[in-house]
């Protein structure tokens, strides 16, 4: 009875919304309000998958032949490096639209930086896309500001862009011929080339939201991490080298007149090694440094930020823009579910495909304390989290049995103002309130999001703001369970389908020995679990039974051997 009472309030509570204000217009309003850049696009119509591989792969071309010539053209894109080490002012990769190139969605865009990002200075997939996000907020900031051009890069740079293109336009009219995007380039010997995208430069957004710079952040750290051991392999190859020149010098020492040349030819390359040796080892100074410095600043933050200390509250620091106001978020490929289709640049489809760690995860031993346990004797409905009455709000549904859907709540100690969650990169159809973690959902990282991984993604209490995410790749149809004070969800690993058990801190504690029907229902008993797979229509079902404790597979019951 009181599940029937709770869903006809959602039923009710989505009758209102819909009386009261268009889906799509309420939420454009709420995007307006954080995002740091909007772009108003041509269409919504959805890019096919080949499509938008094929786009990222066009980026990666356009990279190699920048590599060999310094300049490119292919796809209506055309690119010059301008980068000279030892003049004064930033280089830069001058990017231009071609008067007759068909971008009409700002994610195509952003698909071909990614692709040029992840070929020409070696990062990651999931890094280039957050990257080439921050890349177009940075050209669309400064449009047409020669101020900021002369400035900030090299004379030849200002003396290569038109005024009137310089940056991107938030319009999808004003691109073609009309666009010359710039990423700045600073020496790093950790790339290729000796070159890289100069991170803090495009990234410095004060309008950014939390969890752009969560990304940001993870990025950064993951970069120093990478182009460190980049570094200590490039030293060591300088420290053979000199060895190996040392032993050449001594042979040829044992006739110093008849081997003259070739001594100072030996001499002059190892003196070369050293001081490419020495650049090296002041890079990794430099990166050391930085590191000390990030840890200050956060250290600082921490102990400062609305005047708490570290064990103040968990959401510190943060502001009313912490949402994902990107494309990707419950919006089609080639525009937003907004009518007008206005969106702002989001994750592209390959965002975070590779080594995702808790993004955006707080300090969970830093809990409200003040705030009490829901009691099962008050008879709260399991869909109330602090004074909140949640409800999830489909979007839209995708093939294959992915939906777009919203997390909303009435804040019924605030004369029941409604509210959206930030994060709204939910692809499950039901939550989970996880009690002293948050609210349970499985999201995804990119932009359409029926490529791309799938997590288990808690949000926090007080703003449902993303807090921390599973590395595990999770079905998007997976149940939810929460029992024992552990999360039961089924995993995706090589292929293949399992059922895992998580802390609430979202780490794997175990997952089953065998494989199992990903859509399956679970049921438990005190000592084993039954999953039971739904098969098709006049197929057997199938029940494999596994131990509670270790999920070693126990038996499978086959219901086509049954007589």
């Amino acid at each position: 009875m009181k599940l029937r009472k709770t869903t006809l309030l959602i039923m009710s509570i989505s009758l209102l919304m819909g009386s009261l204000l268009p889906a799509q217009e309420f939420r454009r309003e709420e995007v307006e309000k954080t995002a740091p850049v909007r772009f108003t696009n041509r269409t919504n119509q959805r890019m096919p998958a080949a499509r938008r591989t094929l786009e990222v792969e066009n980026g990666k071309k356009l990279a190699k032949e920048v590599a060999e010539k310094q300049q490119a053209s292919f796809y209506g894109v055309n690119i010059k490096r301008v980068f000279d080490k030892e003049q004064k002012g930033m280089g830069a990769d001058i990017i231009s639209l071609d008067p007759k190139s068909t971008f009409g969605h700002i994610n195509r865009v952003q698909r071909v930086l990614t692709g040029y990002l992840m070929q020409v200075f070696n990062y990651k997939q999931d890094q280039a896309a957050v990257l080439s996000r921050f890349v177009l907020y940075y050209n669309a900031t400064h449009r047409q500001n020669m101020d900021k051009v002369k400035g900030s890069y090299s004379a030849a740079v200002a003396a290569s862009v038109d005024p009137a293109k310089v940056g991107i336009d938030t319009k999808w009219q004003n691109w073609a011929g009309q666009t010359q995007i710039l990423l700045p380039l600073t020496k790093n010997l950790a790339r290729p080339d000796d070159t890289d995208l100069d991170k803090k430069e495009v990234t410095d957004n004060e309008n950014a939201t939390n969890e752009d710079k969560e990304d940001i952040k993870k990025i950064i750290e993951e970069t120093r991490t990478e182009d460190k051991k980049e570094i200590d392999k490039k030293i060591e190859e300088a420290e053979k080298k000199t060895e190996e020149i040392n032993k050449k010098i001594q042979e040829l020492q044992k006739d110093p007149e008849a081997n003259k040349e070739e001594i100072k030819k030996a001499e002059e390359e190892k003196k070369q090694v050293e001081e490419d040796k020495k650049d090296l080892e002041n890079q990794k100074e430099d990166i050391k440094k930085e590191e000390e410095q990030a840890k200050k600043e956060e250290n600082a933050t921490n102990t400062t930020d609305t005047g708490k200390t570290d064990e103040g509250a968990t959401d510190t620091g943060k502001t009313d823009e912490g949402s994902n106001t990107a494309t990707d978020t419950g919006k089609t490929d080639e525009g937003s579910t907004d009518s007008g289709n206005t969106s702002d640049t989001g994750k592209t489809d390959e965002n975070k495909t590779d080594s995702t760690t808790d993004t955006g995860k707080t300090d969970e031993t830093a809990t409200d304390t003040k705030k009490e346990p829901l009691d099962e004797k008050n008879e709260i409905s399991e869909n109330v989290v602090e004074n909140k009455i949640l409800f999830m709000r489909v979007l839209k549904y995708e093939s294959g049995g992915h939906y777009n859907n919203e997390l909303w709540w009435i804040e019924t100690n605030k004369d029941d103002a409604l509210s959206r969650s930030p994060y709204n990169n939910i692809c499950s159809k039901s939550f989970l309130a996880i009690p002293d973690a948050g609210v349970l959902v499985i999201g995804y990282n990119g932009q359409a999001h029926n490529d791309e991984e799938h997590h288990l993604v808690m949000l926090d209490k007080d703003k449902l703001e993303k807090k921390s995410e599973s590395k595990e790749n999770i079905h998007w149809r997976s149940p939810l369970e929460f029992r024992d004070g552990k999360i039961w969800a089924i995993i995706i690993d090589g292929g293949k389908h399992y059922i895992g058990r998580f802390n609430p801190d979202l780490t794997l504690e175990a997952k089953a020995t065998e494989d199992i029907n990903p859509y399956s229902d679970i049921t438990f008993t005190k000592e084993k679990l039954y999953i039971t797979g739904t098969p098709a229509e006049g197929q057997p079902t199938t029940i494999r039974i596994f131990n509670r404790a270790d999920l070693k597979l126990v038996k499978t019951i086959d219901s086509s051997k049954l007589k």
